[in-house]
């Protein structure tokens, strides 16, 4: 359940649940990384939250790092987090916000895919960072069918070797429909591993929703 700041209970949905104790499980396992198909429409931003919010309370983990792809989502996404839980998440507003809260107390981070990316390839950044590289990492991909087949998704993991990657997303890539670009035809299967859960357009019809 997530008590927001309007006073609600909001009770996840069964797949919502099913979905969340997955990336719980495999952070805990503490290998592997995995991705959650969900449909458009189905909650994926509260389903992200609560996997965040639980993983964030693990002492084991340093930084959860929640990332979408443009800066009207990241405006969005905080906004929803907030709604969640007020003060739950910290904001960047550019590369070098971002490195700071990296190296600060901050424990879940809301950025986008390009202030990473000037993170993690840039060498002033690089150097800043360098004490906190190896801490254990949690990322989580909003929409993560978009934007990561890229070479960001290569410097990202190998700037931060001790990560585990997970991605939402309501049209995953594979094989028949992947695009070929510098580095290859990438499935989402190839970049975040096992489809932890699944609910997809046809299991939303049948409940109706």
């Amino acid at each position: 359940i997530v008590l927001n700041t309007a006073r609600r209970l909001m009770v996840m949905r069964p797949y919502q649940i099913y979905a969340t104790e997955a990336i719980v499980a495999q952070v805990r396992r503490g290998e592997g990384n995995g991705y959650i198909w969900h449909t458009t429409g189905s909650g994926k931003t509260l389903t992200s939250f609560k996997a965040a919010q639980i993983v964030t309370a693990m002492p084991e983990v340093a930084k959860v790092v929640f990332v979408v792809d443009r800066k009207d989502l990241d405006y969005q996404t905080i906004k929803e987090f907030d709604s969640f839980q007020k003060g739950s998440v910290e904001a960047t507003s550019g590369a070098s916000s971002l490195a700071k809260q990296l190296l600060g107390e901050a424990r879940l981070i809301v950025t986008t895919i390009q202030k990473l990316n000037n993170v993690v390839s840039k060498a002033a950044y690089r150097k800043r960072l360098d004490g906190m590289r190896n801490e254990r990492m949690v990322f989580i991909f909003d929409e993560c069918h978009r934007s990561q087949f890229g070479a960001t998704h290569k410097r990202i993991i190998e700037f931060f070797p001790n990560h585990q990657l997970f991605g939402f997303t309501g049209t995953p890539i594979f094989a028949v429909n992947a695009s070929r670009n510098e580095l290859g035809k990438r499935t989402t299967r190839d970049l975040f591993g096992e489809c932890l859960h699944k609910y997809v357009i046809t299991d939303a019809i049948r409940d109706q929703k």
